[in-house]
Order: C-alpha cells, then structure tokens, then sequence
C-alpha cells in the first residue's frame, strides 16, 4: 500500500476527500 494519510486527522474528517472516494475510502466512510 502507499503512503497514504491514513494517521492524518484529514482521513477522519473527510476520507472521501482524501482517498477520492476510492473503494478504500467508501469502506472507512461507512465505518
């Protein structure tokens, strides 16, 4: 996996916003 900002505060305000929406994204966003 890349490095993606997943210990950023930005993933948990808005991780749609940072993953574009991806499969990974719609997973976190559901949780």
């Amino acid at each position: 996996m890349p490095s993606t900002p997943w210990t950023k505060p930005d993933t948990s305000t808005c991780p749609i916003a940072v993953f574009g929406g991806g499969i990974v994204g719609r997973r976190i966003a559901m949780m």
